[in-house]
């Protein structure tokens, strides 16, 4: 036996395992062509959870933020969010960024996020920030919370309006964008223009 034909015996059995030993829900199943991921359809709907007719089988990306300790999701597409500009235990100012992805692969996916002023598009400094992480399962979407978008000069920015652009890509070269409008927020000490 070929180690192809091996390894193809091996990835079979394990999905047969997969199906036959797991939950009576239906396994998500994955066109090998042009990569959609048809969903289970017995998924009901929520507010912060669409179901997945509603989701489809384009990749997406869905940019939001976090609680002010890092966790949740809150939805920024309103536009009217005033998140806050957190300092960070090493001295730092950061936004806490959340994503929300469907359709993409689930692992290693390279997240970017970059924040511009709404009004003169100048770069929020230090500029562009990317990670590499997993995605966690959180109702039919793929979920990181609390990546650390930081801020250089948290005055200079505090209560106007900035664009902040996502883009996500798996390991297949996946790709998906959102953006979205937000007014944060710093709470510290500002020195007055002299």
């Amino acid at each position: 036996m070929s180690r192809f034909a091996w390894t193809l015996a091996q990835i079979l059995s394990l999905l047969l395992c997969l199906t036959a030993c797991g939950s009576s829900r239906p396994l998500p199943s994955v066109d090998a062509i042009s990569g959609d991921i048809d969903l289970p359809d017995d998924v009901s709907s929520t507010a912060d959870c669409p179901a997945p007719a509603k989701i489809g089988k384009l990749p997406k990306a869905w940019i939001g933020g976090a609680n002010d300790d890092g966790t949740g999701f809150v939805d920024w597409r309103s536009g009217a969010v005033t998140p806050t500009i957190i300092m960070g235990p090493q001295g730092g100012q950061h936004v806490y960024v959340s994503v929300r992805a469907a359709n993409l692969w689930p692992k290693k996916i390279r997240m970017g996020v970059e924040m511009r002023d709404a009004l003169t598009d100048e770069v929020v400094k230090p500029g562009r920030i990317e990670i590499t992480s997993s995605l966690k399962a959180d109702c039919e979407w793929m979920t990181y919370t609390g990546m650390t978008a930081f801020v250089k000069e948290p005055c200079k920015i505090s209560d106007r309006k900035l664009k902040v652009h996502l883009d996500v890509s798996d390991l297949y070269g996946v790709k998906a964008t959102d953006d979205a409008v937000i007014t944060p927020h710093w709470e510290g000490y500002c020195a007055p223009n002299p």
